[in-house]
């Protein structure tokens, strides 16, 4: 029995040595380790690290800024293009002035005194027109002023001074294009009922001008209206 006992008292002992030998292991393997001198200083101030990473952010905006100011630059400049090109399409054209000289609506003022017709239709188009204080061959009646496509029109009428039968109407609107001085040939065109009418169109300054005349009557006297006798050249 002693020697039983005697042999389990150095199976334990052994026991003994390989639990110290595996705590001593386990000590050496997990013992606490030294941080980097910076880390606590990072984690006591993360925003400092967040400010540090944006900086290459931030100094991005300016550019991105000035990119998109030069990109709206660009694109207002093609579209003022663009509305140029519009104002150039909406001229009034030959069938539009027929009818516009035929309409019934005659005159929305009445008047004889030039110098009084040249300040209405300034007043209500912007449009300015050079009229003669007197003229022998036409007499002019009155005006009006309509809209054709966005293009305001000013209508001035007329007649024959030794025939009041033979009336016209003389339409003028801006041009949107450079000043100019040309005179245009004569044309045929049919009015709104079918009826023939002569036109006669010019340019002058940035105005363009375009006389029509019913069917017997001449819309080149109505040259006269803004050219001096024996000038208008048509």
């Amino acid at each position: 029995m002693a020697d039983g006992n005697m042999a389990e008292g150095n199976i334990g002992e052994g026991n003994m040595g390989k639990d110290n030998w595996l705590e001593a292991e386990l000590r050496a393997q997990l013992r606490p380790v030294s941080a980097p001198a910076g880390l606590w200083t990072k984690i006591q101030s993360p925003g400092a690290v967040r400010r540090a990473d944006s900086g290459p952010t931030r100094l991005l905006w300016p550019v991105i800024a000035v990119l998109m100011l030069l990109a709206s630059v660009d694109l207002l400049w093609e579209f003022s293009k663009a509305r140029g090109g519009l104002r150039q399409t909406t001229q009034p054209n030959p069938a539009e002035l027929a009818a516009l000289a035929a309409s019934p609506e005659a005159c929305d003022l009445y008047s004889s005194d030039p110098a009084r017709l040249q300040k209405w239709v300034k007043s209500r188009s912007g449009i300015e027109i050079e009229l003669p204080a007197h003229s022998s061959a036409v007499r002019i009646t009155g005006a009006r002023v309509a809209t054709v496509r966005g293009t305001m029109v000013a209508s001035l009428k007329f007649e024959a001074a030794n025939d009041r039968s033979e009336r016209g109407t003389v339409l003028v609107w801006k041009s949107g294009k450079s000043p100019v001085s040309r005179h245009g040939a004569s044309m045929g065109v049919f009015g709104s009922k079918g009826a023939s009418l002569e036109m006669v169109s010019w340019s002058q300054g940035e105005n363009v001008f375009a006389a029509v005349a019913a069917e017997g009557a001449s819309a080149r006297e109505a040259c006269l209206l803004c050219h001096p006798e024996g000038t208008h050249g048509i």
